[in-house]
């Protein structure tokens, strides 16, 4: 049987939050799809004596996490950003290097931000040719932080759902970007895939969200009525990790659910 191929745009992950006054066991929820060409994606933990322990997902090979979640319910994500003019592709200290260094070191959103700003200020970071978003997330509040290579812009949020694609969405960050009209788009097509089945699960289930909607979510491969076919589940999406924060027990009770492989052959 034929089966249409959908041309799908060079992107790199799709991320959201959700807070303890949606969520059905008011946790807190950090979510994530990657989508990357890199093989060899596995469930990792820290090296690091004396340190904070945490799980995380991310290249077996070269020991590099993209996403996890401390003993302190600290939850940390990478997305890629815009392409942009303020690079710095050739430093050691990559976007998962640092993630790592996180959860080795902090218990507080607001602490890990600050580093982050540290970090930059001292030329600590590389994400390629493009910038990067940051998600953090604690048992209290969480930030997003738009990122070039010595620019960091963040938000934060204490409630309610926020989301984050590969586009920047602070004013201040528009100054370093070159993105194209096409990855702007294709950004935006899965942000109002986020935000629409979020809604809808809000509607369904009386003002609360699952786990199991955010699974629902991370398999959706196309939006409806759109001439842009890309997906938050995509040909590229390797693994997902819902990162669920509890509040009163973070070092016992918090749980991180992976996916290893396209979501949507899971």
């Amino acid at each position: 049987m034929h089966r249409e191929v959908l041309d799908e745009l060079n992107h790199e992950c799709t991320s959201w939050m959700v807070f303890h006054d949606l969520t059905v066991n008011h946790t807190n929820i950090l979510h994530k799809n990657r989508d990357s060409n890199v093989r060899g994606i596995g469930v990792l933990t820290n090296r690091t004596p004396g340190s904070r322990k945490w799980v995380g997902l991310g290249n077996i090979s070269e020991h590099m996490a993209t996403m996890g979640m401390n003993e302190k319910g600290l939850a940390v994500v990478v997305n890629s950003g815009e392409p942009c003019i303020d690079n710095n592709p050739k430093n050691e200290w990559t976007t998962p290097r640092i993630l790592m260094h996180i959860l080795d070191n902090y218990d507080r959103a607001a602490d890990a931000l600050s580093c982050l700003k540290d970090m930059l200020k001292n030329d600590k970071y590389s994400h390629g040719n493009s910038g990067s978003i940051v998600l953090f997330m604690d048992l209290h509040e969480g930030y997003i932080a738009e990122c070039s290579a010595h620019f960091c812009s963040p938000a934060r949020f204490d409630h309610g759902y926020c989301y984050r694609a590969n586009i920047w969405h602070n004013p201040d960050m528009s100054r370093y970007s070159v993105n194209t009209p096409k990855g702007h788009l294709n950004s935006c097509i899965r942000e109002m895939q986020v935000y629409s089945m979020l809604n809808h699960a809000l509607t369904v289930r009386r003002e609360t969200i699952t786990c199991s909607d955010l699974w629902e979510l991370s398999r959706n491969t196309s939006m409806p009525d759109s001439e842009n076919k890309a997906g938050v589940c995509n040909t590229k999406t390797n693994s997902t990790s819902t990162l669920e924060i509890d509040r009163e027990y973070p070092d016992t009770l918090s749980t991180m659910f992976a996916t290893l492989g396209p979501p949507r052959h899971t």
